[in-house]
């Protein structure tokens, strides 16, 4: 499988790239302050927990598409191309947050424990999952943001 929070050097290397980041880390493409990635980082987590329902996302074909995407390529994500989820835009939202140590360490928490919990069995955005598929997801979910703040 390709990298994926499972894998002890893959979680490192996220972890490594996340304490990169500092309070004036400036985004190279979208709309999140990085306080902000942090914290749509963390609401992830919790969405592969099931803790956070999002709204499903796409059709039958688009699903299959991306899941090919994302489990079986290292095709990165589209700068400024993919929609997040509503209940974790943390723009339009108006989710801004203020302490930057207090977000990098609840991520960091998350991911040093992961999984902490039994994961969620359907994704919003990709259907049935296996932990597995979990684990890649988020994996590449944390690169694409953490590409977008040059780490």
């Amino acid at each position: 499988m390709k990298k994926n929070l499972f894998q002890k050097e893959s979680k490192e290397e996220i972890l490594s790239r996340i304490h990169k980041l500092n309070k004036d880390s400036q985004r190279l493409w979208g709309k999140m302050n990085v306080n902000q990635m942090l914290y749509h980082n963390a609401a992830s987590i919790h969405i592969a927990y099931g803790e956070i329902k999002a709204t499903a996302q796409g059709n039958w074909l688009s699903r299959q598409l991306m899941r090919y995407i994302i489990f079986k390529t290292d095709i990165p994500a589209p700068k400024e191309k993919a929609n997040t989820f509503p209940e974790v835009d943390t723009v339009a939202l108006n989710i801004n947050p203020t302490d930057f140590n207090a977000e990098k360490n609840k991520v960091v928490n998350l991911l040093e424990n992961f999984p902490a919990k039994p994961l969620y069995p359907t994704s919003p955005l990709l259907g049935k999952m296996t932990d597995e598929n979990w684990a890649r997801l988020l994996y590449t979910h944390f690169d694409h943001h953490l590409k977008q703040f040059g780490v």
